[in-house]
């Protein structure tokens, strides 16, 4: 049976007017707040171990083997987000954090705070690291930038492609239609991060020596 273009209207209005109030239900939930702080202390903690994996002198050390710096990172992830599971989701990446406001999984508003905790956390990890670093090794901390050789678009092209396959696996591993057994997500989300360190990073520029030009040309 065809409604009418008041009845539409007014479903419309019913729609949104629903839309509006689990916004504002979510905000007001204690749950949200435990969330947000989760992801703070979650964040905090990924960027703090993941940053230090790779801090040295250049002048008298190597950086960091790579593969050690994809297990190490794997390891710490993978805890993360099975401690932060039942709380927050264990998102500690704002790409994780659009993809599911975009599958319907979490409030507007709940990703809006995400961010701001997953930002914030970020830049306090980096405060505290650097003044528990000796200045020596300091360098561009947590500084990530294309290799001499590697053009923007081409380091744009596969910031897709690695986060794409983060998003993909994800999705994938925590489908509640699952009846495979697969082992505990985290877990897996964690090979994903590892495989894409060292897919990503294997072209990243080692030198520390970088212009400001250099970082704006970057800084997509």
């Amino acid at each position: 049976m065809a409604i009418t273009e008041q009845e539409g209207e007014n479903y419309t209005l019913k729609g949104n007017k629903g839309l509006f109030q689990r916004e504002v239900k979510d905000i007001q939930s204690l749950n949200f707040w435990r969330a947000f702080f989760a992801e703070f202390i979650g964040t905090f903690i990924a960027c703090f171990y993941t940053i230090s994996y790779g801090r040295h002198n250049p002048a008298v050390e190597q950086p960091t083997d790579l593969f050690v710096l994809a297990v190490g990172t794997a390891f710490i992830i993978a805890a993360l987000i099975n401690t932060l599971a039942n709380v927050s989701g264990g998102h500690i990446n704002p790409a994780l954090s659009i993809g599911f406001l975009a599958a319907g999984q979490i409030t507007v508003l709940r990703f809006i705070f995400y961010v701001l905790s997953q930002c914030s956390a970020s830049v306090a990890a980096v405060l505290v690291l650097k003044t528990l670093t000796p200045l020596e090794k300091h360098g561009d901390i947590g500084l990530i930038l294309p290799g001499n050789d590697v053009t923007s678009v081409q380091a744009l092209i596969v910031e897709f492609l690695i986060t794409f396959t983060l998003l993909f696996g994800t999705f994938a591993f925590i489908d509640e239609n699952r009846t495979d057994g697969t082992s505990p997500a985290p877990l897996f989300v964690g090979f994903i991060v590892a495989a894409n360190i060292l897919c990503a990073l294997s072209r990243a520029a080692e030198d520390g020596h970088i212009t400001r030009n250099q970082l704006e040309s970057n800084h997509f």
